[in-house]
């Protein structure tokens, strides 16, 4: 009796997004600060993964204890070491890419208030895999600065 198994040839996606020195909670002033960040491609396979943002303020926790309900939206822009603009980052298996995210205030923002924001990687090879990070930001009295 043989016994005949085949199986599909499937990617593994494997990936972590981190802020450089663990720096996820920062604080701002009105002219906005950046966050430098590494996303590092840890499958066998060269990948594509899409960046994005999205405000998370409702369903975080402020690293002060202090209620989110008077949270404030900021506004982010991915960036490369020469201040290109970037969407997408493109990394062989194993390879590491350090980028920049540019944090910026919009005029007529509440001060001394947070911004929760969740910062994903969203892999082209697997179909919904995902690594993405938390930035706590804080918007800093300029008067006290």
């Amino acid at each position: 009796m043989v016994t005949t198994i085949s199986f599909a040839q499937s990617v593994s996606c494997n990936a972590t997004l981190v802020v450089e020195n663990n720096g996820n909670i920062r604080s701002t002033p009105l002219e906005g600060t950046y966050y430098a960040m590494i996303l590092t491609n840890n499958s066998s396979s060269t990948d594509t993964f899409i960046l994005s943002n999205k405000n998370i303020n409702s369903s975080c926790t402020n690293t002060d204890g202090s209620s989110t309900t008077g949270n404030v939206t900021i506004s982010t822009d991915f960036i490369d070491s020469e201040r290109n603009s970037l969407n997408e980052i493109t990394l062989n298996p194993g390879q590491s890419k350090s980028f920049y995210i540019h944090v910026t205030v919009p005029a007529g923002t509440s001060i001394q208030k947070w911004s929760c924001d969740q910062i994903t990687a969203t892999s082209k090879n697997c179909i919904n895999y995902t690594v993405d990070t938390v930035l706590h930001t804080y918007i800093i009295n300029p008067v006290n600065d």
